[in-house]
């Protein structure tokens, strides 16, 4: 893959890219796919994704089961789970 000014200008096998480039990535056994940004997230919800009774349920029964835990977190507990959502 070639970028040029964080835009993906070509794709393709090794040897039909050009030759030179100020950096190179072996990414060979590895899978490229563009970057897919999340426009909508709420990470205070990274604490509850494994809460019994709320997997395959309906949405209602989902935020009717949540939202209690959810009104009930703590300062810390939003900094814990901003930084789980956000792994650096």
């Amino acid at each position: 893959m070639l970028v040029r000014d964080n835009v993906i200008q070509r794709i393709g096998p090794a040897a039909e890219l050009p030759q030179s480039a100020d950096v190179v990535i072996d990414a060979r056994g590895m899978i490229l796919i563009p970057g897919l940004i999340n426009t909508h997230h709420h990470f205070y919800q990274t604490l509850t994704r494994n809460v019994p009774g709320t997997q395959d349920v309906d949405l209602f029964a989902w935020l009717v089961a949540l939202y209690p835990i959810w009104a009930r977190l703590t300062p810390e507990a939003m900094r814990v789970a901003s930084a789980i959502a956000m792994p650096n």
